[in-house]
């Protein structure tokens, strides 16, 4: 196979594995095609999982996978740490949230700090109510 006889896959096959994967099956049925992923032509005549993830990563396939796996470990630490903040922060903005809430209400504002501490932010967006509550 040679790449220069390659016809061009048009597909979709959104994601760098995946073209990989298609392209060395291609190859396998003695195929030659290639493939354009973010400006950079693969070819199923000599792709691998390490020559892809240089021409379009810069850094091979193990490099790439312990990358990925430092993000995820930064990742899962900075997102430990917000819950904790945030669960050391929900006797604040309960009593805060107090100060500018009626009476009636602070069973409700109780149950909203739980729930936003727990949620995706954190109660990033308490924390913005009661900067709103104290400006007016």
């Amino acid at each position: 196979m040679k790449k220069e006889d390659a016809v061009k896959y048009d597909g979709w096959l959104y994601t760098l594995d995946n073209a990989i994967k298609f392209l060395i099956q291609q190859r396998e049925k003695g195929n030659n095609i290639y493939y354009e992923f973010n400006g950079h032509k693969l070819y199923s005549a000599d792709v691998t999982f390490d020559s892809a993830y240089l021409e379009v990563l810069g850094m091979d396939y193990a490099a790439y996978q312990k990358k990925e796996q430092e993000w995820r470990e930064e990742y899962e630490r900075k997102k430990k740490e917000e819950e904790e903040a945030a669960q050391a922060k929900i006797p604040y903005w309960k009593e805060e949230g107090k100060k500018y809430i009626p009476q009636p209400l602070w069973k409700e504002w109780e149950k909203c700090v739980e729930i936003r501490a727990g949620d995706l932010y954190h109660g990033m967006e308490l924390d913005s109510l009661l900067d709103i509550l104290k400006a007016i």
